[in-house]
């Protein structure tokens, strides 16, 4: 069956570990409410499971196989990574020590079919993250260096394992963090008018906690750069505290239709109905 003529804005997993059945089970989340298809592009397609429902529907309803090695360009297009909106690269336990070195490759395989795709890559050591840094991938997730910071923050602060646990799960239960554009009506407001507005919103259980704005356009230079990536404010500061910070913007900011902001939240916030000050 060709699958292409029904994908669009799907999801992309190349390679499969034991990280894949929590990734699938979260992204069919029912609090998500996003059941677009998953295609898992791997050479070991045995290793997928059929999936069993944990509660309510399977979360493996709309997942397909695409066997085959996924750094080569023959099969990505057979999972139509041109028409996806998000890849996600795994490590392959199998590779051992290579690992790191197989997904860079992938990694760089995917961006050039398409290289406006939003990739995240597993690495399982932070050292490597160096070999991805000059590349137009979007994000690096290192095991290892997570859970570092993690093993330390939790021996400052008791109990944050458990808090971390409960926005990292889309439950009907828990809150999760949520990135939504800049709503119509606040576009030329401060963030702190937005940060008002949100406090008397009685409409959903939100807190607002930072923003994101794009990346900024590079100039040309003479000798290789990294991507520009977006800029990031969690918490912005206020404005005489800002260069004490390694924030993007302060509270007085005014707001732009191109950026994005953080939320805490029970489900996708829908601020549709939000007023202005």
């Amino acid at each position: 069956m060709d699958l292409r003529k029904n994908l669009h804005a799907h999801y992309v997993i190349c390679n499969w570990n034991e990280s894949g059945d929590t990734i699938v089970r979260e992204l069919h989340s029912a609090v998500i409410g996003d059941d677009r298809p998953i295609l898992v592009v791997t050479d070991h397609p045995e290793d997928v499971p059929a999936g069993e429902p944990l509660d309510g529907p399977d979360p493996y309803r709309n997942v397909f196989v695409v066997p085959g090695d996924p750094s080569n360009d023959r099969i990505l297009d057979r999972a139509d990574v041109t028409d996806a909106e998000t890849v996600i690269v795994l490590a392959d336990t199998r590779d051992g020590e290579y690992a790191d070195a197989r997904s860079v490759l992938i990694a760089l395989a995917v961006e050039a079919v398409n290289p406006a795709i939003h990739t995240i890559v597993q690495l399982r050591n932070a050292r490597n993250r160096i070999h991805l840094e000059h590349t137009s991938v979007d994000e690096m997730v290192c095991v290892d260096e997570l859970a570092e910071k993690l093993v330390a923050q939790a021996a400052i602060t008791h109990g944050l394992t458990e808090f971390y646990t409960r926005l990292l799960t889309a439950t009907e239960d828990t809150n999760e963090i949520y990135l939504v554009p800049v709503p119509p009506g606040f576009v030329g407001r401060t963030y702190r008018e937005l940060e008002l507005a949100i406090i008397d919103y009685e409409e959903e259980d939100l807190i607002l906690v930072g923003i994101q704005t794009p990346a900024a356009v590079q100039q040309e230079v003479s000798v290789q750069t990294a991507p520009a990536r977006p800029a990031l404010a969690i918490n912005p500061p206020n404005a005489a505290r800002l260069d004490q910070t390694n924030a993007a913007c302060h509270r007085d900011h005014r707001l732009a239709a191109d950026e994005q902001l953080f939320f805490i939240a029970y489900r996708p916030p829908k601020l549709d109905r939000l007023q202005t000050p």
